[in-house]
């Protein structure tokens, strides 16, 4: 190839480059509170729907894996306001179950713009591991995506019958919730049919297992803190976000939030969230030790036994001490290297390998092929490794990409111009 060629090249891949750039919302023109990442993200706990919408709750059940006893599985189906065949799926942050405040928020602020939504539990929660998932160990992603499709299909048809023409089919994840949506859209590919005709990602993990990894690091502070220090600042925590949730959710109702946490350090804000995120993690070892017991847990106690109390505080104790990167570890990871049908992946499975199965870089090809996903984030979220996932990110979707400047983990989800940007690419 000639000189020439290659800078006639050159200057064609920057141009498109250009044309197709990530928009990134410049710090002096974004109006959100100037605050630091982790109380914007902590104070994302007042978020919750404020306008009294009524829900139907519908109980599902899995139909597709006749080996397992599984239970039912709750989700909040919200009507639209006015007539609509637009369906809009609010996929969960984790351990979000069809009660999460922030999902609910989301749905209905969704519905007063024509469209119908439902709230879908996170893959990472006890009741999903006990209903869809078709082993019960929950996380890896591409896995409960394919359990998770029978799901939405049902919920679909539920809908349909209730004689609600659906046209146009959509997904909001958040969180863990917007990975998943990738996986998600990336098997309903594969379905004539199911496919999404719009995938809206708000702040998900780049790398799956650096975000937990951050989570559990954040959760030793509680080391340092004594027990009545811990219980004096929770039960300030709990009352500053059960007093903001109880006016609207607008700019100053969330600006006094920040100054009410102030008495918090870093650290602690950093605890509080890990605290939050990680409810969920004690309920989902349970569910897999349920499904099919590792034995690396003191056993089960047994019924009638007289040291039935005593087995049992044994177990949870165990069980209490596992953080997110140990259940990865020596549950999911362990548990799949077992039990597998001799040609797949699983049968050498690593942590690394399971990561890089999960985390984004496993659908990178489907977002690249795919306009219609879209990715809205803030480059000060814990979730994200600096610029360097803020860069992949910008060049893995190119314009379809909007960068706020601050705003933490989902802080700013409910902020006017945020719910504007998702807005717009729903419609």
């Amino acid at each position: 190839m000639s000189l020439m060629k290659i800078a006639l090249l050159s200057i064609c891949i920057l141009f498109t480059n250009s044309l197709f750039a990530a928009r990134f919302i410049s710090p002096e023109d974004y109006k959100f509170p100037k605050i630091d990442f982790a109380t914007a993200t902590l104070a994302a706990g007042i978020i919750a729907p404020h306008d009294g919408f009524s829900y139907t709750q519908i109980k599902f059940k899995s139909q597709q894996n006749p080996r397992r006893r599984l239970g039912w599985l709750k989700v909040h189906f919200y009507e639209s306001l006015t007539p609509s065949e637009s369906l809009v799926f609010v996929m969960s942050g984790i351990g979000g179950d069809a009660k999460s405040e922030t999902s609910n928020y989301l749905a209905s602020e969704i519905i007063k713009k024509g469209h119908h939504a439902v709230v879908i539990p996170s893959v990472f929660t006890k009741e999903f591991a006990n209903s869809y998932s078709s082993s019960g160990y929950v996380g890896l992603l591409n896995l409960d995506s394919e359990d998770m499709i029978e799901l939405l299909v049902q919920v679909r048809q539920f809908i349909e019958e209730k004689g609600i023409r659906i046209s146009s089919q959509k997904m909001v994840g958040f969180s863990l919730g917007a990975l998943t949506a990738a996986h998600l859209s990336e098997e309903a590919a594969k379905l004539p049919g199911i496919e999404f005709d719009k995938v809206v990602m708000i702040n998900p993990p780049v790398d799956l297992i650096y975000g937990l990894r951050y989570l559990d690091k954040a959760a030793e502070h509680r080391k340092k803190m004594s027990t009545i220090y811990f219980l004096k600042i929770g039960i300030s925590v709990l009352k500053t976000i059960k007093n903001a949730m109880a006016a609207a959710l607008d700019l100053e109702t969330y600006t006094n939030s920040l100054n009410n946490f102030k008495f918090l350090t870093v650290e602690e804000c950093n605890f509080f969230i890990a605290e939050s995120l990680g409810a969920s993690l004690k309920g989902v070892v349970e569910a897999s030790q349920d499904a099919f017991d590792l034995e690396v847990l003191p056993p089960k106690p047994l019924s009638g036994s007289a040291l039935a109390n005593y087995d049992r505080s044994r177990r949870n104790g165990a069980i209490s001490k596992v953080n997110f990167e140990g259940y990865i570890q020596n549950f999911v990871v362990d548990y799949f290297k077992d039990h597998n049908d001799g040609t797949d992946e699983f049968k050498t499975y690593t942590l690394a390998a399971m990561n890089k199965r999960v985390s984004m870089v496993s659908v990178a090809a489907h977002i690249r092929s795919n306009p219609r996903i879209f990715l809205m984030t803030n480059v000060d979220d814990f979730l994200l490794r600096g610029q360097s996932d803020v860069d992949y990110l910008s060049e893995l979707f190119g314009d379809r990409a909007t960068f706020y400047p601050r705003g933490g983990h989902i802080g700013n989800m409910w902020y006017k111009e945020n719910m504007d940007e998702m807005f717009a690419l729903i419609k």
